[in-house]
Protein backbone atom coordinates (compact mmCIF):
# COMPACT_ATOMS: atom_id res chain seq x y z
CA UNK A 1 0.00 0.00 0.00
CA UNK A 2 3.34 2.51 1.14
CA UNK A 3 4.84 1.66 -2.35
CA UNK A 4 0.99 2.34 -4.72
CA UNK A 5 1.29 5.68 -2.99
CA UNK A 6 4.67 6.37 -3.07
CA UNK A 7 4.29 5.68 -6.90
CA UNK A 8 1.47 8.05 -7.13
CA UNK A 9 3.19 10.77 -5.00
CA UNK A 10 6.37 10.27 -7.66
CA UNK A 11 4.22 10.41 -10.85
CA UNK A 12 2.64 13.27 -9.23
CA UNK A 13 5.82 15.49 -8.64
CA UNK A 14 7.35 14.25 -11.79
CA UNK A 15 3.79 15.88 -13.65
CA UNK A 16 4.66 19.25 -11.74
CA UNK A 17 8.03 19.30 -12.63
CA UNK A 18 7.39 19.19 -16.80
CA UNK A 19 4.56 20.81 -15.80
CA UNK A 20 7.20 23.54 -14.65
CA UNK A 21 9.45 22.94 -16.83
CA UNK A 22 7.25 23.67 -20.21
CA UNK A 23 5.06 26.35 -18.99
CA UNK A 24 7.44 29.15 -20.78
CA UNK A 25 7.01 27.25 -23.82
CA UNK A 26 3.03 26.49 -23.52
CA UNK A 27 2.87 30.05 -22.39
CA UNK A 28 4.46 31.42 -26.03
CA UNK A 29 2.61 28.89 -27.70
CA UNK A 30 -1.05 30.49 -26.40
CA UNK A 31 0.44 33.66 -27.51
CA UNK A 32 0.96 32.84 -30.83
CA UNK A 33 -2.66 31.45 -31.16
CA UNK A 34 -4.17 34.46 -29.54
CA UNK A 35 -2.15 36.95 -31.68
CA UNK A 36 -3.22 34.73 -35.10
CA UNK A 37 -6.97 34.89 -33.63
CA UNK A 38 -6.82 38.37 -32.79
CA UNK A 39 -5.20 38.99 -36.46
CA UNK A 40 -7.75 37.04 -38.15
CA UNK A 41 -10.56 38.59 -35.97
CA UNK A 42 -9.14 42.22 -37.18
CA UNK A 43 -9.44 41.34 -40.97
CA UNK A 44 -12.84 39.97 -40.43
CA UNK A 45 -13.78 43.12 -38.72
CA UNK A 46 -12.03 45.35 -41.37
CA UNK A 47 -13.49 42.79 -44.85
CA UNK A 48 -16.83 42.86 -43.32
CA UNK A 49 -19.42 40.00 -43.04
CA UNK A 50 -20.31 38.33 -46.56
CA UNK A 51 -23.31 39.03 -48.46
CA UNK A 52 -25.42 36.15 -47.02
CA UNK A 53 -24.68 36.34 -43.26
CA UNK A 54 -25.43 40.60 -43.64
CA UNK A 55 -29.04 39.31 -45.14
CA UNK A 56 -29.10 36.64 -42.27
CA UNK A 57 -28.71 39.45 -39.72
CA UNK A 58 -31.85 41.11 -41.00
CA UNK A 59 -33.82 38.73 -41.50
CA UNK A 60 -33.76 37.39 -37.71
CA UNK A 61 -33.45 41.70 -36.94
CA UNK A 62 -36.97 41.50 -38.30
CA UNK A 63 -38.42 38.19 -37.24
CA UNK A 64 -36.76 38.30 -33.69
CA UNK A 65 -35.57 41.83 -32.92
CA UNK A 66 -32.64 42.76 -31.39
CA UNK A 67 -32.24 39.62 -28.98
CA UNK A 68 -31.99 37.35 -31.40
CA UNK A 69 -28.55 36.37 -33.42
CA UNK A 70 -28.19 34.48 -36.27
CA UNK A 71 -25.21 32.62 -34.30
CA UNK A 72 -28.33 31.35 -32.05
CA UNK A 73 -30.48 30.72 -34.87
CA UNK A 74 -27.93 28.20 -36.21
CA UNK A 75 -26.62 26.68 -32.77
CA UNK A 76 -30.68 26.12 -31.63
CA UNK A 77 -30.74 24.27 -35.60
CA UNK A 78 -27.88 22.22 -35.24
CA UNK A 79 -29.59 21.37 -31.52
CA UNK A 80 -32.99 20.34 -33.14
CA UNK A 81 -31.07 18.56 -35.85
CA UNK A 82 -29.30 16.17 -33.21
CA UNK A 83 -32.53 15.87 -30.60
CA UNK A 84 -34.60 14.72 -33.71
CA UNK A 85 -31.54 12.38 -35.24
CA UNK A 86 -30.80 10.69 -32.03
CA UNK A 87 -34.71 9.96 -31.34
CA UNK A 88 -34.89 8.94 -34.31
CA UNK A 89 -32.65 6.95 -34.49
CA UNK A 90 -34.19 4.41 -31.86
CA UNK A 91 -36.76 3.86 -33.98
CA UNK A 92 -35.73 3.98 -37.75
CA UNK A 93 -32.64 3.34 -39.56
CA UNK A 94 -29.69 5.09 -39.50
CA UNK A 95 -29.94 6.89 -43.63
CA UNK A 96 -34.02 7.35 -42.63
CA UNK A 97 -33.13 8.84 -39.42
CA UNK A 98 -30.48 11.20 -40.46
CA UNK A 99 -33.21 12.49 -43.59
CA UNK A 100 -35.77 12.49 -40.69
CA UNK A 101 -33.17 15.34 -39.10
CA UNK A 102 -32.55 17.18 -42.08
CA UNK A 103 -36.22 17.75 -42.14
CA UNK A 104 -36.96 18.58 -39.29
CA UNK A 105 -33.63 21.17 -38.95
CA UNK A 106 -35.30 22.91 -41.92
CA UNK A 107 -38.48 23.88 -40.51
CA UNK A 108 -37.21 26.81 -38.61
CA UNK A 109 -35.69 28.00 -42.07
CA UNK A 110 -39.29 27.94 -43.47
CA UNK A 111 -40.44 29.52 -40.50
CA UNK A 112 -38.18 32.60 -40.55
CA UNK A 113 -38.77 32.55 -44.01
CA UNK A 114 -42.60 33.34 -43.57
CA UNK A 115 -42.59 35.39 -40.46
CA UNK A 116 -39.80 37.44 -42.73
CA UNK A 117 -42.60 37.66 -45.62
CA UNK A 118 -45.22 38.67 -42.85
CA UNK A 119 -42.92 41.20 -41.20
CA UNK A 120 -42.03 42.47 -44.40
CA UNK A 121 -45.89 42.39 -45.36
CA UNK A 122 -46.22 44.09 -42.03
CA UNK A 123 -43.18 46.27 -42.73
CA UNK A 124 -44.74 47.31 -46.32
CA UNK A 125 -47.90 48.93 -44.41
CA UNK A 126 -45.70 51.40 -43.09
CA UNK A 127 -44.17 52.83 -45.68
CA UNK A 128 -46.76 56.18 -46.01
CA UNK A 129 -45.61 56.72 -42.21
CA UNK A 130 -41.80 55.87 -42.51
CA UNK A 131 -41.49 58.33 -45.84
CA UNK A 132 -43.66 61.06 -44.87
CA UNK A 133 -42.35 61.36 -41.58
CA UNK A 134 -38.74 61.06 -42.89
CA UNK A 135 -39.47 63.72 -45.27
CA UNK A 136 -40.70 66.23 -43.10
CA UNK A 137 -38.06 65.56 -40.32
CA UNK A 138 -35.38 65.82 -43.23
CA UNK A 139 -36.77 69.81 -44.05
CA UNK A 140 -37.52 70.17 -40.26
CA UNK A 141 -33.67 69.01 -39.33
CA UNK A 142 -32.02 71.17 -42.16
CA UNK A 143 -31.63 68.59 -45.09
CA UNK A 144 -29.49 66.46 -41.91
CA UNK A 145 -29.88 63.47 -42.82
CA UNK A 146 -28.32 61.74 -39.94
CA UNK A 147 -30.30 63.48 -37.47
CA UNK A 148 -33.75 63.16 -39.12
CA UNK A 149 -33.68 59.23 -39.49
CA UNK A 150 -31.89 59.70 -35.79
CA UNK A 151 -35.75 61.38 -35.19
CA UNK A 152 -37.58 59.25 -37.20
CA UNK A 153 -36.89 55.96 -35.73
CA UNK A 154 -38.81 57.22 -32.88
CA UNK A 155 -41.95 57.02 -34.21
CA UNK A 156 -43.82 54.69 -32.40
CA UNK A 157 -45.69 53.40 -35.49
CA UNK A 158 -42.74 52.16 -37.29
CA UNK A 159 -42.56 48.93 -35.42
CA UNK A 160 -40.63 46.80 -38.08
CA UNK A 161 -38.92 49.47 -40.32
CA UNK A 162 -38.16 51.48 -37.35
CA UNK A 163 -35.26 48.24 -36.04
CA UNK A 164 -34.33 48.46 -39.67
CA UNK A 165 -33.86 52.10 -39.84
CA UNK A 166 -32.46 52.26 -36.61
CA UNK A 167 -29.30 49.87 -37.85
CA UNK A 168 -28.69 51.68 -41.46
CA UNK A 169 -28.62 54.81 -38.74
CA UNK A 170 -26.09 53.11 -36.73
CA UNK A 171 -24.72 51.79 -40.30
CA UNK A 172 -24.22 55.53 -41.74
CA UNK A 173 -21.99 56.27 -38.00
CA UNK A 174 -19.92 53.79 -38.81
CA UNK A 175 -19.47 53.88 -42.45
CA UNK A 176 -15.97 54.46 -43.85
CA UNK A 177 -16.24 54.91 -46.91
CA UNK A 178 -19.22 54.69 -50.02
CA UNK A 179 -18.98 51.11 -50.09
CA UNK A 180 -19.68 50.32 -46.58
CA UNK A 181 -22.64 53.21 -47.35
CA UNK A 182 -23.85 51.10 -49.91
CA UNK A 183 -23.74 47.97 -48.47
CA UNK A 184 -26.11 49.11 -44.98
CA UNK A 185 -28.00 50.56 -47.59
CA UNK A 186 -28.55 47.29 -49.21
CA UNK A 187 -29.14 45.43 -46.11
CA UNK A 188 -32.07 48.38 -45.33
CA UNK A 189 -33.80 47.29 -48.39
CA UNK A 190 -33.54 43.65 -48.45
CA UNK A 191 -35.05 43.91 -44.96
CA UNK A 192 -37.94 45.98 -46.16
CA UNK A 193 -38.23 43.58 -49.93
CA UNK A 194 -40.33 46.14 -51.65
CA UNK A 195 -39.38 48.62 -54.74
CA UNK A 196 -40.13 51.22 -52.42
CA UNK A 197 -37.67 50.27 -50.00
CA UNK A 198 -34.92 49.93 -52.65
CA UNK A 199 -35.81 53.26 -54.22
CA UNK A 200 -35.70 54.77 -50.48
CA UNK A 201 -32.36 53.04 -49.83
CA UNK A 202 -30.90 54.11 -52.55
CA UNK A 203 -31.40 57.82 -52.03
CA UNK A 204 -30.49 57.52 -48.67
CA UNK A 205 -27.19 56.23 -49.49
CA UNK A 206 -26.77 58.79 -52.52
CA UNK A 207 -27.49 61.61 -49.68
CA UNK A 208 -25.26 60.07 -47.16
CA UNK A 209 -22.35 59.53 -49.98
CA UNK A 210 -22.79 62.82 -51.35
CA UNK A 211 -24.82 65.13 -49.55
CA UNK A 212 -27.45 65.42 -52.42
CA UNK A 213 -30.65 66.99 -51.70
CA UNK A 214 -33.20 64.00 -51.67
CA UNK A 215 -36.29 65.92 -50.59
CA UNK A 216 -37.92 65.69 -53.92
CA UNK A 217 -37.32 62.37 -54.21
CA UNK A 218 -38.89 61.41 -51.33
CA UNK A 219 -41.83 63.52 -52.53
CA UNK A 220 -42.00 61.00 -55.57
CA UNK A 221 -42.07 58.08 -53.30
CA UNK A 222 -44.47 59.07 -51.17
CA UNK A 223 -47.26 60.04 -54.11
CA UNK A 224 -46.65 56.43 -55.75
CA UNK A 225 -47.08 54.82 -52.29
CA UNK A 226 -50.48 56.89 -51.40
CA UNK A 227 -51.64 56.06 -55.44
CA UNK A 228 -50.76 52.13 -54.37
CA UNK A 229 -52.84 52.55 -51.21
CA UNK A 230 -56.34 52.23 -53.11
CA UNK A 231 -54.93 49.00 -54.94
CA UNK A 232 -53.76 47.84 -51.77
CA UNK A 233 -57.37 47.66 -50.02
CA UNK A 234 -58.61 45.02 -52.54
CA UNK A 235 -55.94 43.00 -51.84
CA UNK A 236 -57.08 42.29 -48.48
CA UNK A 237 -60.56 40.76 -49.03
CA UNK A 238 -58.41 38.04 -50.89
CA UNK A 239 -58.24 34.80 -49.74
CA UNK A 240 -58.53 36.03 -45.98
CA UNK A 241 -60.85 32.94 -45.46
CA UNK A 242 -58.25 30.26 -46.92
CA UNK A 243 -55.73 31.48 -45.29
CA UNK A 244 -57.21 31.46 -41.43
CA UNK A 245 -58.25 27.85 -42.35
CA UNK A 246 -54.80 26.91 -42.64
CA UNK A 247 -53.10 29.03 -40.21
CA UNK A 248 -55.47 27.77 -37.27
CA UNK A 249 -58.12 24.84 -38.13
CA UNK A 250 -55.76 22.34 -39.89
CA UNK A 251 -53.33 22.10 -36.18
CA UNK A 252 -56.49 21.05 -34.50
CA UNK A 253 -57.36 18.33 -36.82
CA UNK A 254 -54.61 15.72 -35.59
CA UNK A 255 -55.06 15.99 -32.06
CA UNK A 256 -58.90 15.39 -32.98
CA UNK A 257 -58.09 12.69 -35.01
CA UNK A 258 -56.36 11.07 -32.17
CA UNK A 259 -59.40 12.14 -29.70
CA UNK A 260 -61.88 10.40 -32.26
CA UNK A 261 -59.38 7.40 -32.39
CA UNK A 262 -59.15 7.32 -28.53
CA UNK A 263 -63.40 7.64 -28.11
CA UNK A 264 -64.57 5.43 -31.07
CA UNK A 265 -62.49 2.96 -31.53
CA UNK A 266 -62.24 2.42 -27.52
CA UNK A 267 -58.02 2.41 -27.97
CA UNK A 268 -56.28 3.40 -24.97
CA UNK A 269 -53.89 6.22 -24.57
CA UNK A 270 -50.86 4.39 -23.87
CA UNK A 271 -51.54 2.17 -27.49
CA UNK A 272 -51.90 5.41 -29.21
CA UNK A 273 -48.83 7.30 -28.18
CA UNK A 274 -46.69 3.96 -28.48
CA UNK A 275 -47.91 3.78 -31.90
CA UNK A 276 -47.21 7.52 -32.66
CA UNK A 277 -43.81 7.60 -31.18
CA UNK A 278 -42.20 4.03 -30.77
CA UNK A 279 -43.26 2.89 -34.78
CA UNK A 280 -41.25 3.52 -37.75
CA UNK A 281 -45.14 4.05 -39.33
CA UNK A 282 -46.24 6.44 -36.43
CA UNK A 283 -43.44 8.67 -36.55
CA UNK A 284 -43.28 9.11 -40.11
CA UNK A 285 -46.42 9.91 -40.83
CA UNK A 286 -46.49 12.77 -37.64
CA UNK A 287 -43.59 14.33 -39.49
CA UNK A 288 -45.56 13.95 -43.21
CA UNK A 289 -47.86 15.81 -41.67
CA UNK A 290 -45.95 18.65 -39.80
CA UNK A 291 -43.64 19.22 -43.46
CA UNK A 292 -47.33 18.86 -45.41
CA UNK A 293 -49.10 21.73 -42.70
CA UNK A 294 -45.18 23.92 -42.87
CA UNK A 295 -45.23 23.84 -47.01
CA UNK A 296 -49.08 24.50 -47.24
CA UNK A 297 -48.47 28.04 -44.62
CA UNK A 298 -45.17 28.59 -47.14
CA UNK A 299 -47.61 28.41 -50.42
CA UNK A 300 -50.21 30.14 -48.76
CA UNK A 301 -48.00 33.16 -47.83
CA UNK A 302 -46.73 33.65 -51.13
CA UNK A 303 -50.30 33.25 -52.78
CA UNK A 304 -52.38 35.57 -50.77
CA UNK A 305 -48.98 37.74 -48.88
CA UNK A 306 -48.38 40.73 -51.06
CA UNK A 307 -47.12 43.37 -50.12
CA UNK A 308 -47.97 46.84 -49.86
CA UNK A 309 -45.95 48.12 -53.44
CA UNK A 310 -45.91 49.99 -56.32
Amino acid sequence: MKTIAFEWILRGLLLLSALLILSDPAKKILQKIRMRNRLRERKRIEKGKADWERKLDEAVLVVFGPDMTSGLLMLFDLTVFVTSFAVASRTLRLPVAFLTGIVLAGLPWIYLYVRLETKRRKGSREGITLVAELLRRYRIAGKNLPLAIEETVSVPELRVTGRLLYRLLLSLRDAKNGETIRKAADDFAYGLGTNWGRMLSYNIANAAETGRDIGPALEDILIQLRDAEKLAEERKRMNGETARIVNLFLPFLYPASLLMMHRAMDMPWETILRNQFQTSEGVLLLLAALVLWALNVLLLSLVTGRKFDF
